[in-house]
């Protein structure tokens, strides 16, 4: 199930749907509610991806998981091969392209640090006698959920950097234009 299913919402929901799906949902499966602390999670957890910009455009290019290597490797065979209409160098315009998609990750793993901190921070203000404490739960799961993050960002970056060194051995071969093909190019993937 993914986050968007978890809160009862469709993909183009705004932040207010979000915030109220998300109230709904963790007053139903609260566990002082005769809910389960799992389902209480995945909603938080969902809640958390979805409610910030950079952390919902992140799974929604990649979700969460299993199957991330897949999606990023169909966009990279997107990339090159759209990369292959435009004018210039086209490995040029690749090795460009993946060098944007390192500083992209650089960014999300800086900001994921930064909120990690300061929920680590806040835990370690808040005090109660209780391990039940709702506030408590909340920070351990946002610490959990960006320690996930981190560990997809790194993913990102062994794949990344696989591409980048990589790179030298995809082929682009120019085609003879015929009535099967109209784009002038091929790329093999000789990797």
């Amino acid at each position: 199930m993914n986050h968007y299913q978890t809160l009862g919402i469709e993909k183009s929901a705004t932040a207010k749907e979000i915030k109220k799906a998300y109230r709904t949902m963790s007053k139903k499966h609260h566990p002082d509610a005769g809910g389960s602390k799992e389902a209480f999670g995945k909603v938080a957890d969902a809640y958390a991806t979805l409610s910030n910009e950079e952390s919902r455009k992140f799974y929604d290019s990649y979700g969460a998981g299993e199957g991330n290597k897949e999606k990023f490797d169909t966009s990279l065979a997107e990339l090159v091969v759209g990369a292959m209409g435009s004018h210039g160098d086209v490995m040029e315009i690749c090795r460009k392209q993946v060098a944007e998609a390192m500083k992209d990750l650089d960014r999300k793993e800086r900001k994921v640090s930064k909120d990690k901190a300061k929920f680590l921070s806040n835990l370690k203000r808040v005090y109660c006698s209780s391990d039940n404490d709702p506030v408590s739960d909340m920070l351990r799961q946002r610490v959990a959920l960006a320690d996930d993050d981190l560990r997809r960002i790194d993913e990102l970056r062994k794949m990344t950097n696989y591409i980048s060194d990589n790179l030298d051995n995809y082929v682009i071969d120019p085609l003879e234009e015929d009535e099967d093909s109209n784009r002038g190019w091929d790329v093999i993937f000789d990797i």
